[in-house]
């Protein structure tokens, strides 16, 4: 069932007052003065499906000595979730045209590939939360998270202990739910990041929506089995590149705009995504076991009996094909 349609807690189309199905795309694409109204209506739907059969007749895919693949990203969902949320009328409305879009472009693979020598995986990269306002509204405690508040707190606790100037600042970035520190002021001041962390930890939890702040040489000593929730942050870790230590929030909360929702967390309703396989050699039925996006490209790998792709760690999935 979808949410009522007129409420104040989803985006809006440059030019409107309310966001209230359906929309006026001809006003909005006027509006936004270009072709930006494309990705978040169902005709960017259309478009990607009738690129991508323009480039199978065009390129002359499947026709040649060996396999080709062509992979589509039919985006216009994730742009119109992202502005009204998983329970809106907007949403069902895309979610029903990418059906039909994904009917005509198998039945227009039926028809280049007679012989049914193609094989189609369809999949998604990340769930979404639900649009906050509407979940306070069922009573269950969740809202948006403050970057700008911690970055606050946790100077704060930290110039009470080592007494620098306010124009100092042992943080030099909090983003992606990852601390930066300045290593010059850890320098300066003598201290570690293990230290510092140990600081700015209790303060930071006292927020209610903070579940845990944890430095990152945690996930290069804990074994993904100890924890479930910390082995999804390490998958997203790099050494080089990733921060110092990490804030994990609790369920529902999210770093976002007040319209609309958002992803990002390593909960189920942003993680449990679909896998759906179908055309040749695929066998007829349905799996509940666990599986990972990384184990497509190995499976898909084992069926074409070549290599697997040199930066893969998935595994087959057992029963996909027939034997």
């Amino acid at each position: 069932m979808c949410s009522e349609d007129d409420n104040p807690h989803e985006g809006l189309f440059k030019g409107e007052t309310k966001p209230v199905f359906p929309h006026d795309i001809p006003t909005i694409t006027k509006a936004l003065g270009n072709f930006s109204a494309i990705e978040g209506t169902p005709q960017g739907l259309t478009l990607t499906r009738e690129f991508a059969e323009a480039a199978i007749i065009g390129e002359k895919l499947g026709q040649g000595e060996f396999t080709d693949m062509l992979t589509l990203s039919f985006s216009s969902t994730d742009y119109v979730g992202h502005r009204y949320g998983p329970q809106a009328i907007e949403t069902a409305d895309i979610y029903i045209k990418l059906d039909k879009e994904l009917k005509d472009f198998i039945s227009f693979l039926k028809k280049q590939f007679p012989k049914g020598d193609y094989l189609v995986f369809l999949t998604a990269d990340h769930g979404a939360a639900e649009v906050p306002g509407y979940v306070r509204q069922n009573h269950i405690d969740c809202g948006l998270l403050d970057f700008s508040a911690y970055d606050k707190v946790a100077e704060d606790a930290l110039r009470k202990k080592f007494s620098h100037p306010s124009n100092a600042k042992f943080i030099s970035d909090i983003k992606n739910y990852q601390i930066y520190y300045d290593y010059d002021m850890l320098k300066k001041y003598n201290t570690t990041i293990s230290e510092v962390t140990g600081i700015i930890r209790p303060e930071l939890l006292k927020f209610v929506e903070l579940r845990e702040v944890f430095e990152s040489t945690d996930l290069e000593t804990r074994s993904s089995s100890y924890d479930p929730l910390r082995s999804r942050y390490f998958f997203g870790y790099n050494q080089k590149r990733s921060g110092d230590a990490w804030i994990v929030f609790n369920p529902g909360w999210l770093q976002h705009d007040s319209k609309g929702t958002s992803h990002g967390s390593p909960y189920e309703y942003d993680t449990h995504v679909p896998l759906l396989f179908y055309g040749m050699g695929v066998n007829k039925g349905e799996y509940r076991g666990k599986v990972e996006i990384t184990d497509i490209a190995p499976t898909v790998s084992n069926f074409l009996k070549i290599s697997f792709p040199n930066g893969s760690f998935g595994n087959v999935i057992e029963g996909v094909f027939k034997k």
